[in-house]
């Protein structure tokens, strides 16, 4: 037979575990959501790679000249000018920070 001590301490064991297993299984909720979220981005970098050409579509783009940072820290932006390999095309993007 249990005394009422062992079984205080019997439910706040209890209680413990459940919290214990309910933490595992929300971080395993989260890993799985952020894992979905990683593979959504890596296929639509696959399909927009930042060095394919916009006139081409070979991967040969390339930075040629970049300038410094302009703007207040929340807003900096820093202006790169990308040259294809192939083509020849030229564009000039902006890189927030």
């Amino acid at each position: 037979m249990t005394t009422p001590i062992e079984a205080h301490f019997s439910l706040k064991w209890l209680a413990s575990a459940k919290n214990a297993l309910t933490y595992v299984f929300v971080l395993g909720k989260r890993m799985a959501t952020l894992e979905r979220r990683v593979t959504e981005l890596e296929a639509k970098m696959a399909k927009h790679p930042a060095g394919a050409c916009s006139k081409c579509g070979e991967l040969a783009m390339r930075v040629e000249k970049s300038w410094p940072l302009t703007g207040t820290p929340p807003n900096e932006v820093r202006y790169e000018e990308w040259k294809c390999k192939e083509c020849g095309h030229k564009e000039q993007r902006a890189v927030r920070f």
